[in-house]
């Protein structure tokens, strides 16, 4: 089980890093037996542009995305989560999942320049951004940093690069539990080190029940207490009364 969090500027090459990432996972034998799930607005049916136009709209597609999240994370599923993801508190809301899961986890940064994904905006035919949307959102990303654990691991991954395919492959080795592939410069050792499933906390984690018939037990306990209760009754008119 492992979740991966897609981040970036509006039109930065996302949803194609995060369909190559797809293909690979679905191709290699490492994620036989798992079921690789895309989630992202178009899976909710929602228009980009309508469902970031106001804060209202906004807040109600945050929150319908990270259900979906939630639902799609599975023992048997690889979840790619292909949205803005522009915020760092909502990003840290989405790590949280992954912990309570206790699932692998890695963002993944579309790292392409403004101006670039502006043009990529504007030469759109379909699914682009109005200006004053585009504007907005870009205007309020927050660029992710690895020394924030719900940040980490980090990847940082240009679309147009020509080491790609070599990127996407650390990913993928990273989703299905194996050692990071290809190089082995310090950067990649650092991920590699922080490439382990989250652990839950008290906090997130389902307490288990002390017994296999809690209402067997709760009923006993309370039958116990009103005998105890008749018991003391009975001795104390046999005491005081004559």
């Amino acid at each position: 089980m492992a979740l991966i969090v897609m981040s970036g500027l509006p039109c930065s090459g996302k949803s194609s890093i995060s369909a190559a990432i797809k293909s690979e996972l679905e191709s290699t034998s490492a994620s036989a037996g798992l079921r690789v799930q895309v989630v992202d607005e178009s899976l909710l049916a929602l228009s980009r542009d309508t469902c970031y136009q106001d804060s209202v709209s906004e807040k109600s597609t945050r929150g319908r995305l990270k259900a979906a999240v939630e639902r799609s994370l599975t023992k048997s599923s690889i979840v790619i989560f292909d949205s803005l993801n522009n915020i760092k508190g909502y990003r840290y809301e989405i790590w949280c999942v992954a912990r309570a899961c206790g699932c692998r986890y890695c963002l993944v940064h579309a790292d392409i320049p403004g101006p670039v994904a502006s043009a990529w905006n504007t030469s759109r035919a379909s699914e682009s951004y109005s200006s004053a949307v585009y504007k907005d959102l870009a205007g309020r990303y927050e660029m992710p940093d690895s020394k924030n654990r719900w940040e980490a691991p980090l990847f940082r991954i240009d679309p147009q690069s020509s080491d790609l395919s070599q990127a996407i492959q650390q990913v993928v080795s990273l989703a299905c539990g194996g050692k990071q592939a290809g190089s082995q410069e310090p950067q990649h050792q650092q991920i590699s080190q922080k490439a382990r499933s989250l652990q839950p906390t008290v906090a997130t984690t389902n307490q288990k029940l002390s017994s296999t018939n809690l209402l067997h037990d709760f009923d006993k306990a309370s039958q116990e207490d009103v005998d105890t209760a008749k018991r003391m009754f009975i001795e104390y008119l046999q005491a005081h009364v004559h």
